[in-house]
């Protein structure tokens, strides 16, 4: 596509002055960005699809960040047909290139909303990020305070295990009897990724059934 755009661009001045040629030169753009915005919805469909069949514990995308991407994408493709339109307009209908005469309109306001709207949608996104962890990390201590015995067990727990970090969340939360919804909520992952750290935490622990993790955590409970 890129390299398509580019010849494109190599013989655009060769054409004769007119709004074709500059039509042209801005279309081939709009082609591009519509073309890579599509694709991007076809892989992200593919992610979900083959998260939900076979679960991959190397790939964790939060279900919130699926969803803004997939509203980017979409703002972007409907963008992208606006511009085009307002293009067409201006250039055929409002400019003129005539030899003595050459007057082109300003035709970039539809282009300046898609850039405000990256502009607003990244500035919301990096905030929640930089805001959540200072957040998280209160909440944390702060349960801590409250039953610190309870908490140190559980990740004491889950490190003798050998288990990851996230892995221990899981643990926490399935010690809590909480459902694989309750827990794909409440850590804003995937319901295939779910299952996939409670897969891994059944092999480490050697068990089968949610019981056997609850019955395996009582037993080192009480033993250390």
């Amino acid at each position: 596509m890129i390299i398509a755009q580019t010849t494109v661009l190599l013989f655009v001045p060769m054409l004769p002055n007119h709004a074709f040629k500059v039509w042209i030169f801005y279309f081939t753009s709009e082609i591009v960005r519509f073309a890579l915005a599509t694709y991007g919805l076809y892989v992200l469909k593919n992610i979900e699809q083959e998260d939900q069949a076979k679960p991959r514990p190397h790939i964790d995308i939060q279900i919130s960040q699926l969803n803004l991407f997939k509203k980017l994408l979409i703002i972007t493709i409907i963008m992208t047909v606006v511009i085009t339109l307002e293009d067409t307009i201006i250039i055929f209908f409002h400019d003129s290139y005539a030899l003595d005469q050459v007057h082109m309109t300003n035709r970039s306001i539809s282009e300046d909303i898609l850039a405000f709207i990256y502009a607003g949608i990244a500035i919301i996104y990096l905030a929640k990020d930089l805001i959540k962890p200072t957040f998280v990390g209160t909440l944390v201590k702060e349960e801590c305070a409250v039953e610190n015995t309870s908490i140190s067990k559980k990740q004491e727990f889950g490190y003798t295990y050998n288990m990851t970090s996230r892995e221990i969340e899981v643990l926490m939360l399935l010690l809590e009897n909480k459902s694989n919804l309750e827990i794909s909520n409440e850590l804003f992952i995937s319901m295939g990724t779910v299952k996939s750290h409670i897969h891994n935490i059944f092999i480490k622990l050697d068990v089968t059934r949610r019981q056997d993790v609850q019955k395996l955590y009582s037993e080192y409970h009480i033993t250390s």
